[in-house]
């Protein structure tokens, strides 16, 4: 990996018994193994020297393996759960064990589930992935890496989890492997993440109280006396009166991370300042089903907020009867924009023609005449009524 310093090192399906961990060391890094008693199986993290960390859980059971690490890096803490799950390992028991770990975990600090889980996350129709899914989501918590990671079945089976609000923090990057027919996967994780200040406003709007007054209005003005233009402008500007009488504006200055989530509005912040309350409490009593029943409802309802902020934050962004401003936020987004002076080349009739002005006509030529084109192409006998539709 040349230069890079990599600080934790999670190795899965290690095939080690315990008389042998021993041996099987990375100079300047700290071994915790967790080794097999089955005929396969195995786990190992290596954490390098200089970095202070303690092992929180060390378990296999049936071949399946999963060891926990906290690190200190400084004033900051990352949890770190490093897990390998045998193919025929019961994924109902992976999603317990998963659910337990992120019911106790401290959400003031970062944690990462990482490892060969053996679940497809790109086949989503298959039932224990979807299961696997919803339990992270329910959780705030998602499958970051995106990239093949056994070439051979062409699956992501080895996953790095974050929480949600993290995941702008991480990236991965997925690398090939003569050693093993599963792929590197280089995780880097920010701990800290520049932060700016953002002014979120929310407006409310009492219609009740609206539409009692401009119905008294229209009971008591007589409107008759007055002409058509007169009446409509009477009426107008008095519900845009009672409408701003009772209209409110609230303003909360909130810190979010920088250059992250342009949608993140007034609704997501009081949800999430309400889910992590709830949340507390059902921690307290995880036991309560009316508590976690309004956890779940929670959760819902700050999901719900999301998908609604970010469809409108995307419908604004491309709504404009502006072409080239669409297509610039389009190639921004997309991460294609080019150059002003770049070429485009074409081939036509084995000719490489690269004139601007050569390409122009081409393209000019073949939409003039495509439709023309097609239509000389089609058969038609001229029985409009062989189909029964006229």
């Amino acid at each position: 990996m040349g230069t890079q310093v990599v600080d934790v090192i999670v190795v899965g399906e290690t095939w080690l018994k315990e008389a042998r961990s021993q041996y099987y060391n990375i100079p300047d890094y700290q071994a915790v193994h967790s080794c097999r008693k089955t005929s396969a199986g195995g786990l190992a993290i290596f954490i390098r020297k200089e970095l202070p960390f303690a092992v929180t859980a060390n378990t296999t059971y049936q071949g399946y393996h999963h060891i926990a690490v906290k690190l200190h890096a400084g004033k900051n803490h990352v949890l770190i759960h490093g897990f390998y799950r045998p193919p025929d390992f019961d994924a109902v028991h992976l999603a317990s064990s998963i659910e337990a770990i992120l019911a106790n975990a401290d959400t003031a600090d970062p944690c990462l589930l990482v490892g060969d889980m053996n679940l497809p996350v790109n086949n989503p129709e298959a039932r224990d992935v979807q299961q696997y899914t919803q339990l992270l989501n329910s959780y705030g918590m998602a499958v970051t890496n995106s990239f093949v990671t056994r070439p051979s079945s062409n699956n992501i089976l080895d996953h790095v989890v974050c929480s949600v609000a993290n995941s702008s923090r991480v990236s991965n990057y997925t690398m090939d492997c003569d050693l093993s027919d599963h792929s590197y996967v280089l995780t880097v994780l920010k701990l800290k993440m520049e932060q700016e200040r953002r002014t979120l406003t929310k407006t409310w709007t009492n219609y009740t109280a609206v539409n009692d007054e401009y119905r008294s209005f229209l009971q008591e003005y007589q409107l008759d006396l007055l002409v058509p233009n007169e009446r409509l402008q009477a009426i107008t500007e008095r519900y845009a009166l009672l409408t701003k009488k009772h209209t409110r504006t609230t303003t909360v200055e909130v810190k979010v991370k920088h250059n992250c989530c342009p949608w993140f509005n007034y609704d997501i912040w009081k949800l999430s300042n309400i889910k992590d309350k709830v949340l507390q409490k059902w921690k307290a009593n995880r036991l309560d089903e009316a508590q976690t029943e309004l956890l779940a409802r929670a959760n819902q309802k700050l999901n719900e907020a999301k998908r609604k902020a970010k469809a409108n934050y995307h419908s604004r962004l491309f709504c404009t009867s502006n072409p080239k401003l669409l297509w610039s936020r389009i190639n921004e987004v997309l991460g294609g924009k080019s150059k002003a002076n770049s070429k485009v080349q074409l081939e036509v009739n084995h000719e490489i023609v690269e004139d601007p002005s050569s390409v122009s006509n081409i393209f000019n030529d073949y939409f003039a005449s495509v439709g023309v084109n097609l239509g000389s192409q089609l058969t038609s006998d001229g029985n409009i009524h062989k189909f029964g539709t006229m």
